[in-house]
């Protein structure tokens, strides 16, 4: 098995998730972005993820993806070593315990997708933002993986036909409305005919990626299906986004608005072929089942970014996410003809991306409103209160996607959030969390104990770090807020355990780091928080002294007591950004590495050989095509041999090796695909196999071809 087939997989999975060339972004694009705007968390987010991943033009090729997926699969079928097995076992999480807050109870990774079934009120299909789709018949009690083997893992949108209940329709793609956060986008709209069991993909007219909103079938005629795409990307606007329709239950889809931000679309569910559609800050009517449209937007006031819409009986209500951050109700009593306004306006941090809408079909004047959090109005929309208190005092994770009423008993009401899902079967006076054994958690880094190998840390997006001390089986408990990152046990010492979440921001454990209030912040002082820092910042522990731990900004630091006080190591920054990737040899601590996500002629590469007193520039003599650095690495034997990775998208331009301290590189990518790769391992054994290898080529087996990275 080759060392290096052991660079993370997962790129494989993002990747298949990320756009076609439908944008290109210079670096000088990308540096010029306004101060203000680079320093907000969702930018940050979305640099890390997006910008190491793309080509030297600046886009984002989803068909060299494709092409290099075929033929890594063209390759293992002639592969004469490929019927090994491997065998992989699933420790989740399956649900993290909230320990703060404890009303929570356990959350999963966030959902995008819902749709209840029309008769039963226990069974409901999600789909998550990035673990596939997943269907219960027991109200949640169980779930069940059915999203198995698709080609998309994220879902913004799902249909029950109401007039067939085995068919059901999928959107993959999570949508949002003008710049932040990072989305993946989806591989069109899947059809299954059997409740979930299998899955067709409908592609035709959609093209290659989307990013789904919502889709409604017409409970009239279900050969009549409704689709809203919209946006996802500040680095620009799809060419599919608007409101599609198709005639033949899903084979053939038209574009039927082509509009930016078709973010809804809704079927009057008393008056046959009348549909209501959002796009691009308009309301629109329909008369003849979406073949014509007319926009309907009287009473209507402000710049208007995203807009939902749901009805009760005759009342059509309208939720308004403006430009200016803030959010608004409107009514129509006379079938969107005219609109008036039955709330003030809230204030709304995270509307372009946390936005739902829902209505009591058996009662129009309960209404709902989630943003980054939920209210309730009894009264048609005129007062709204806070669903249990306002952000941590919510009985549900916060940060709202999606809510739906059970059609046939209207107590039933689940919402969906970055949380998972959540359910009231009592009106809405409780809440209880539907979370047990879904494995949807966005993963940044993992650690593992030194010699206890069921006890492992990771931290997840907008979840938080957490902690099995069961090697997987059952929940994880949540140990820190926020977004969870590197992490790492003390090789000497397993009770001390070092936590990371975005920014840099650090914490320690002495107590074993298994529960809520374990950590305590062990961040440095002084200059580090005006400096700059990665999203991801690197956060490792010296081989040998057990209490010497590094971090870095734009200049490497150094702890010498477990992170109690922090000297950088440099007078000034070593790069003109921040320190993204950073490593120490085991055999000579003495000897370090780091790199900057530099985006110029040359990687921005540095090798200490005084334990990070002075470093000196090693980039330029790495050579290949300008992509990025993703990660750096120090061989595990040999103290004058170090690695880089590259990412991004220039063929035989990923794995380059020193075995001088960077004076000169040898590319050792071999036939690895031109994708962008995130991370190697060194096999610290393969001494031992090189030695097997020359015995076995003594005894005549060299005829196998084999060496020492296979």
């Amino acid at each position: 098995m080759r060392i290096l087939e052991l660079i993370l997989y997962s790129t494989l999975l993002i990747l298949f998730q990320l756009p076609p060339s439908i944008f290109a972004q210079t670096a000088e694009e990308w540096d010029d972005i306004p101060s203000a705007i680079k320093e907000r968390n969702a930018f940050k987010r979305l640099e890390w993820f997006y910008r190491p991943r793309i080509d030297e033009n600046g886009n984002l090729p989803i068909d060299i993806y494709k092409n290099e997926l075929e033929n890594e699969i063209e390759k293992e079928k002639n592969n004469p070593f490929s019927s090994r097995t491997i065998t992989w076992t699933n420790v989740g999480p399956t649900g993290i315990i909230s320990s703060f807050p404890s009303a929570w109870g356990v959350v999963s990774g966030r959902v995008r997708g819902l749709a209840v079934h029309p008769t039963d009120p226990n069974t409901v299909y999600i789909g998550a933002a990035a673990g596939g789709i997943w269907k219960t018949t027991d109200g949640g009690t169980s779930w069940q993986d059915v999203g198995v083997n698709m080609s998309s893992l994220t879902f913004g949108a799902i249909a029950i036909d109401p007039n067939n209940t085995n068919v059901v329709y999928a959107g993959s793609g999570e949508a949002m409305s003008g710049f932040n956060m990072v989305m993946y986008d989806g591989d069109g709209m899947f059809k299954s005919t059997d409740g979930g069991s299998t899955w067709t993909n409908l592609t035709d007219g959609f093209r290659d990626y989307t990013f789904f909103s919502n889709i409604e079938v017409s409970p009239h005629n279900s050969n009549y299906v409704f689709a809203a795409l919209a946006s996802a990307y500040w680095l620009g606007a799809p060419d599919n986004e608007g409101i599609w329709r198709s005639t033949d239950a899903g084979t053939t889809w038209t574009r039927v608005i082509n509009a930016n931000n078709g973010f809804d679309v809704l079927p009057d569910p008393n008056i046959s072929g009348r549909i209501y559609a959002t796009a691009n800050s308009n309301f629109y009517i329909s008369t003849d089942n979406g073949a014509t449209w007319n926009s309907s937007n009287t009473g209507l006031s402000g710049t208007r970014e995203r807009m939902h819409v749901r009805m009760s009986g005759t009342t059509l209500y309208l939720l308004v996410y403006y430009s200016t951050d803030a959010i608004q109700l409107y009514r129509s009593t006379d079938n969107g003809l005219n609109w008036s306004s039955v709330s003030s306006s809230f204030s709304s941090g995270q509307g372009w991306y946390d936005l739902t809408l829902a209505v009591n079909p058996a009662n129009a004047n309960e209404v709902y409103i989630g943003d980054a959090e939920l209210r309730r109005s009894t009264d048609g929309g005129s007062n709204f209160s806070y669903v249990g208190g306002s952000y941590w005092s919510q009985p549900m994770h916060v940060d709202y996607h999606n809510m739906e009423f059970a059609p046939s008993n209207t107590n039933y009401r689940y919402v969906t959030c970055d949380g998972g899902i959540y359910r009231s079967t009592n009106g809405g006076t409780s809440w209880t969390h539907l979370n047990n054994g879904l494995r949807t958690l966005q993963f940044y880094r993992i650690a593992s104990h030194p010699t206890d190998q069921n006890k492992i840390w990771g931290g997840a997006q907008d979840n938080g770090n957490f902690v099995t001390t069961t090697g997987g089986t059952g929940n994880w408990t949540l140990v820190t807020t926020g977004d969870g990152m590197n992490c790492f046990v003390d090789q000497h010492n397993g009770d001390n355990v070092y936590m990371a979440t975005q920014n840099g921001s650090l914490y320690k454990s002495t107590s074993g780091g298994t529960y809520y209030g374990a950590f305590s912040s062990i961040s440095p002082g002084g200059s580090w928080g005006s400096e700059p820092r990665a999203w991801t910042v690197p956060f490792f522990q010296h081989p040998v002294n057990a209490n010497t731990i590094y971090t870095a900004s734009n200049r490497p630091y150094r702890s010498t007591n477990g992170g109690g006080t922090w000297s950088p190591l440099t007078a000034s920054a070593v790069t003109s950004s921040y320190i993204h990737t950073m490593a120490i040899s085991t055999p000579n601590p003495s000897n370090m590495i780091l790199a900057s996500p530099t985006y110029s002629s040359s990687p921005v590469v540095y090798v200490s050989t005084d334990g990070g007193s002075s470093w000196s520039s090693v980039g330029n003599n790495i050579g290949g095509t300008s992509m990025p650095i993703s990660r750096v690495k120090c061989d595990p034997v040999d103290e004058n041999t170090m690695y880089v990775i590259r990412t991004g998208f220039s063929s035989g331009n990923k794995i380059y090796k020193t075995t001088n301290l960077g004076s000169s590189w040898i590319n050792i990518t071999g036939d690895l695909p031109n994708i962008p790769h995130s991370d190697i391992w060194v096999d610290p054994e393969r001494e031992n196999i090189d030695k097997l290898l020359r015995a076995l080529d003594q005894f005549g087996f060299g005829s196998l071809g084999l060496k020492s990275e296979d």
